[in-house]
């Protein structure tokens, strides 16, 4: 997303210090920056309110509208569509959340992909082979 200057952000029901530490062990930290969003920066509201995908669009400077939302739960899910988002569903291997496509179709997701790759061709950034 970053080499095709689509900024991004991170909206997670994690507590910062966990979801920093999560990032960090993931190597993403420093891709996702500053901007990664927990439910103290909007009062304690998470998922499936809709404050953590509003605030990091606008920290974005970005209409939520415009924005895709990528979830693997129903509560994020909920959170996406709520905040006026196109939500795409992410059901990859090693899925942490019990939800399954139905379960997130019926949330309000645009569509299910079950891959990195998918989710890459969904988002118009496949990488060429």
């Amino acid at each position: 997303m970053r080499r095709a200057g689509v900024p991004f952000a991170v909206g997670s029901n994690s507590e910062r210090g966990r979801l920093h530490m999560k990032l960090a062990s993931a190597g993403l930290a420093e891709l996702v920056g500053e901007h990664a969003y927990d439910p103290s920066w909007v009062g304690g509201r998470g998922k499936p309110e809709p404050d953590l995908y509003a605030l990091a669009a606008a920290q974005l400077g970005v209409d939520i509208t415009r924005c895709v939302v990528v979830e693997d739960s129903v509560p994020g899910a909920t959170a996406g569509v709520r905040a006026g988002a196109t939500v795409i569903g992410l059901l990859a291997t090693g899925h942490a959340h019990p939800d399954d496509a139905a379960h997130l179709l019926a949330a309000g997701v645009n569509r299910v992909v079950t891959s990195h790759a998918q989710l890459q061709e969904a988002l118009g950034l496949a990488v060429p082979v």
